[in-house]
């Protein structure tokens, strides 16, 4: 079943070029995901009873309603690796993310990031292996991101290149 949902974009949202944010696309997911399961009248406490859950509340904005690090915090923590020069010039072409195990509050967690060689990727196009590990080395989450050079933005009226200085 399909469930669509449209949602205006704030300028929070949105990076210098105008385009919306890896984070906010995550914070969309999960709010389309909870409208959805509202349209079936369910909950996430009634998907914890069938074994499976999709984390959709948040405590604040790091935690989830079960106290574990809330998903898409993840993703940030990941792309925090990324210096401001880098993430200014490139933007996430595709995000693999693979959630391996649970973190808390309190939990110490080291996030790091490895460039991955590709035989077929563009000289300026660029490839990452991000891991985020608790203190015992144990792997909490695993993001593989490829990155393109992002285009010049265009100003939304006259869609004439803009020109930072």
């Amino acid at each position: 079943m399909k469930y669509r949902s449209v949602y205006p974009v704030t300028c929070a949202e949105m990076d210098a070029h105008y385009r919306l944010t890896v984070d906010g696309v995550m914070t969309y997911h999960e709010d389309a995901v909870a409208k959805y399961l509202t349209t079936l009248n369910l909950a996430a406490f009634d998907l914890q009873k069938d074994g499976s859950t999709w984390i959709i509340s948040e405590i604040n904005m790091d935690l989830d309603m079960n106290g574990h690090t809330n998903n898409r915090r993840y993703v940030s923590m990941a792309l925090s690796c990324f210096g401001r020069e880098f993430q200014t010039s490139h933007r996430p072409d595709t995000l693999n993310i693979r959630f391996l195990k649970e973190s808390r509050l309190g939990d110490a967690l080291t996030v790091a990031s490895y460039p991955v060689e590709e035989s077929e990727a563009a000289a300026d196009a660029a490839s990452f292996l991000g891991q985020i590990t608790n203190a015992s080395g144990d792997e909490i989450c695993r993001v593989s991101s490829h990155w393109r050079p992002k285009e010049p933005a265009h100003d939304m009226v006259t869609s004439n290149p803009i020109r930072n200085t």
